[in-house]
This record gives C-alpha cells, sequence and structure tokens, in this order.
C-alpha cells in the first residue's frame, strides 16, 4: 500500500504521514471487528461507541441491514465505487478557506454538483465559537441544486440536545436537511445555535 502511494502515485509522505498509517493499520489488525471509534481499547467512557461488527451488523427499524457487507451487490457497489477513485476522504477545516473552496472550485470545473454533504457531528463543535458562520459561508460557494442534502450523525450524549430526537432505544440517528433551504434560513439569520440547526432537520 505504502509502495502504490509513494512509487506509483509519487506522494511525498511525510515521516508524521507514516506514522500514521501504521498506527490506523495497526488498529485494525489489533482490533478486527471489536474495533470501535476509541482506540486504544483501554480508553474509559468510551465503550457507548458501537464496535465495526455492531456497525455492520446493525439494522434499521424495518429490520434491513444496509451495511456493504450486507449482501453482495452491496459489496460490489461500493468495491466499485473503490475501483474508480470515487471515494476521496480530505481532511481540512470546515471553517477554513482551503478544503471546502477546493471542493468546491473542482465540481464547478468538472459541471458537477453535490449531492450529499456528510458532516457527521461536526457542526456542534463549530458552534463553541463563530466558526460555524465561516463554514456556511464556505458551503455557500458549493455548487448545489434542490436535491443537495447534508446528512447529520446526531449523538445523545456529550452535549444538551432538544427533546424528541433521541429515543430510549437509540444513540444516535442520522439527520437530513436540503442544503438550499439550510442556506437561505442562514442567510435570513434564522440559525444562531446548534439547537436551530437541528430543530430544522428530519429523520
Amino acid at each position: 500500500m505504502l509502495d502504490r502511494l509513494v512509487k506509483r502515485h509519487r506522494f511525498g509522505l511525510s515521516a508524521d504521514d507514516l506514522r500514521s498509517i501504521d498506527y490506523i493499520y495497526r488498529a485494525f489488525y489489533s482490533e478486527g471487528p471489536d474495533l470501535r471509534y476509541s482506540f486504544p481499547r483501554q480508553q474509559i467512557g468510551a465503550r457507548w461507541f458501537p464496535n465495526y461488527m455492531e456497525l455492520m451488523t446493525a439494522t434499521d427499524l424495518d429490520g434491513q441491514n444496509h451495511s456493504y457487507v450486507a449482501s453482495e451487490e452491496n459489496f460490489r457497489a461500493l468495491r466499485e465505487f473503490e475501483r474508480n477513485n470515487l471515494l476521496v476522504p480530505i481532511v481540512g477545516d470546515f471553517g477554513g478557506d482551503k478544503a471546502i473552496e477546493a471542493v468546491g472550485r473542482y465540481l464547478r470545473e468538472h459541471g458537477a454538483t453535490v449531492n450529499f454533504f456528510y458532516t457527521s457531528n461536526v457542526e456542534q463543535y463549530l458552534f463553541q465559537t463563530d466558526a460555524w458562520q465561516r463554514y456556511y459561508r464556505n458551503v455557500a460557494m458549493l455548487p448545489v441544486d434542490n436535491n443537495s442534502t447534508f446528512i447529520r450523525a446526531y449523538f445523545n450524549m456529550g452535549f444538551r440536545f432538544p427533546p424528541g430526537i433521541i429515543t430510549s432505544d437509540l444513540h444516535s440517528v442520522q439527520l437530513l436537511d436540503p442544503i438550499s433551504g439550510f442556506l437561505s434560513a442562514f442567510r435570513a439569520g434564522e440559525l444562531q445555535t446548534y439547537d436551530d440547526v437541528v430543530a430544522r432537520t428530519k429523520f
């Protein structure tokens, strides 16, 4: 894998990059299906995170498993994404002036639009400062249409949440929010807190 990155693609990986890659691969090797968000396993207070096996075997409320290992069809679909280099992780500051702007520029140059923007739960941290305002101004530079959608991860631990989102049998849910409508609300000054963001999203 390192030969592919360094020799074939000629990425200039630093010593820190190589150590990080080694750390990640070692985590998968040593933990296997027990790997969870918190690694190594001796970290305290993270047992409420599901492990990899639990994530891969979880079902929705209708009993359907949507993971890439749930069926041969799911696996082949994700494998083709990987083979065609269609899954490209980007490391950057949502409130910064590089990562999201670069994505927007690339999409516009290729006549593409944003289909989905997965934010995880990053926004709740951005609201601890004024970084959320810079972030949404960055999002406004992305080429979107009426189908473009935020996908948010919403958890029941670590922050105070409005009632009615997380039930007693769920630790987290995915929330959907049309980006165009969200940006209109942002420009109108209707969004001032993370609670405002969550209140307008839906399952």
